[in-house]
């Protein structure tokens, strides 16, 4: 739900949802690389929580007797997730890229630490990869932001977007079969 809540909000930072003058602008142009970067990170992260609960809770024989723990922790954690982007919704312009890219390292790294955690709870386990392609993107985010007063906005925003880009092809390309067995 609150990742919905954040793919609208994110919509709706970048459409002008309240253009009655024929001169208001109907899409922030500003934004919209913005958009495309929250975009590439939120519709993985999205999937893998869904194939995560199809993938860990679906077998109730499999699941250990007091599974109510493992299902609250998971819960709690992809709630932190979902709040993580719906902060980064209201971040898009590219003079809060701070903010924005802020929010994406606190993302890959807490979701590093719930891959550890869950491997360290479930018999089964997401893939590993994440916490290879968390830890290095999130490491990029986290040094162009100490790069911020050498960077201009649009470039940090730019370079931000390659770096989304390539981060989703590698989720998809090196996760292909959990999120379509």
């Amino acid at each position: 739900m609150i990742f919905a809540l954040a793919l609208a909000e994110g919509f709706k930072q970048t459409v002008h949802d309240k253009a009655a003058d024929p001169k208001d602008p109907v899409l922030y142009r500003d934004k919209i690389i913005g958009l495309f970067s929250f975009l590439f990170l939120i519709i993985p992260f999205y999937q893998g929580t869904i194939r995560f609960y199809g993938h860990f809770y679906s077998d109730t024989g499999a699941l250990p007797n007091h599974y109510s723990f493992y299902i609250m922790f998971d819960s709690l954690a992809f709630l932190c997730e979902a709040a993580l982007f719906f902060l980064m919704s209201r971040a898009l312009s590219p003079v809060h890229w701070v903010t924005f890219y802020g929010a994406v390292v606190t993302l890959l790294w807490f979701d590093t630490v719930w891959v550890w955690a869950t491997t360290e709870l479930h018999s089964n386990q997401p893939p590993a990869i994440w916490v290879v392609l968390n830890l290095i993107f999130g490491a990029a985010a986290m040094a162009m932001i100490f790069a911020r007063s050498k960077l201009s906005n649009e470039t940090a925003v730019r370079i931000g977007f390659v770096s989304l880009l390539a981060r989703t092809i590698s989720d998809y390309t090196f996760s292909w079969n959990f999120y379509f067995p």
